[in-house]
């Protein structure tokens, strides 16, 4: 069986401990302090603090994914959802379907577990203010008094791509800013758009939570965690090799882990690692991913495509410099920052301090191997 899992949140032997970042969210959360988890797409966030929740006693998590939000109805149907699993191995389930009366809610079985579920009708323009979410809060406050309820909220960013975001926010703050039995948990994954939630004045959540930036894995955990998961899949990796496969993806939790997935497929049981088996797993993952690729090249513009290009050989800095403009051909700053500023709003790259940074590293490498797209 292959000892890599990616794509997923990892739990247990799958997830590499990260002792720092894990003590300082416990305290956190013990001294019922609100944080904001801050990083890169696939760092381990969502896993980091999962892992951290299961180990804490007396504790209730509520986890609500708000990942690609559409509006007000779809935030209250995640809550509602997360709700309904919570309150179900918490005994209170009937207690939540009566609470909820007034918002008709629906009992199914789910037929996968037998267990039931709960949804709840479309508010539509009955209750466009987000009220709804309030007392959902409440009642996450109230029905697990008994527990500490830590209530974690996962790629919080996206509730600002909803109509009137602000206003909603705002209503959303009133209420958590009395929640002083509750400790909230923001994760996000674009760290301008949680800047902008957190570290704006304007914003009703400024400064209403501590940050927890997470980064890579440092390798003197991550590089034996690696060979050790090889060892136990049958392979044998140096610690050269594991270095050279994190350098391909500048150390990317998820994406090493993606690496090594593939890497563990197209080798043979008892083999030792070398710098041609990296090449391999790299074909597998272009094979499995081109289609997204495609996609990418396909709804780019020519001067967007010269940017990826330009971007995938300079490493994301120095996009303004002479030699990426002697590289795409493009020499109009203003042209640059409008094709950048698109490839990022379709979340193709993204910024990382001063570097723009692929979504998929894999797309940077199948770029550099193929600069004829």
């Amino acid at each position: 069986m292959n000892p890599f899992k990616y794509g997923s949140t990892v739990s247990d032997e799958n997830f590499c401990p990260r002792p720092g970042l894990a003590t300082r969210i416990s305290r956190h959360v013990t001294s019922r302090q609100n944080v904001h988890i801050e990083g890169d797409r696939r760092t381990g966030k969502t896993s980091l603090v999962l892992e951290v929740c299961a180990r804490l006693r007396n504790i209730t998590l509520l986890h609500v994914d708000f990942m690609l939000v559409k509006n007000i109805d779809d935030m209250r149907g995640r809550l509602v959802d997360g709700l309904s699993k919570v309150s179900l191995h918490a005994g209170v389930f009937e207690r939540l379907v009566k609470a909820l009366a007034h918002l008709r809610p629906t009992v199914s079985v789910n037929p996968a577990t037998g267990e039931p579920t709960l949804s709840v009708a479309p508010a539509g323009d009955a209750r466009p203010d987000g009220k709804s979410l309030v007392e959902l809060l409440e009642f996450t406050r109230a029905g697990f008094s008994g527990k500490r309820p830590v209530i974690f909220f996962d790629e919080f960013q996206d509730v600002l791509k909803i109509p009137n975001a602000k206003t909603l926010l705002a209503i959303l703050r009133s209420s958590i800013q009395n929640h002083h039995d509750c400790v909230y948990i923001y994760s996000g994954s674009s760290r301008s758009d949680m800047d902008s939630v957190f570290r704006d004045p304007d914003s009703p959540f400024f400064k209403s939570a501590i940050p927890v930036p997470v980064g890579t894995i440092e390798r003197k955990d991550f590089v034996p965690f690696l060979i050790g998961k090889f060892k136990q899949g049958g392979r044998t990796a140096s610690v050269d090799i594991i270095n050279a496969l994190l350098d391909m993806v500048s150390d990317n939790p998820g994406d090493s882990q993606e690496l090594c997935n593939c890497l563990w497929e197209t080798t043979e049981n008892d083999a030792t690692l070398v710098s041609a088996d990296i090449e391999n797993a790299l074909s597998l993952i272009f094979a499995r991913e081109f289609k997204y690729f495609e996609q990418v090249i396909d709804s780019a513009t020519p001067i967007q495509k010269k940017c990826l290009h330009g971007i995938a050989a300079l490493d994301g800095v120095g996009v303004y410099s002479n030699r990426f403009f002697e590289l795409t051909g493009v020499h109009n700053p203003g042209t640059i920052t409008k094709a950048i500023k698109r490839l990022q709003d379709n979340r193709i790259v993204h910024s990382s301090g001063k570097k723009l940074v692929f979504a998929s590293p894999f797309l940077k490498l199948w770029l550099l191997r193929n600069p004829h797209f």
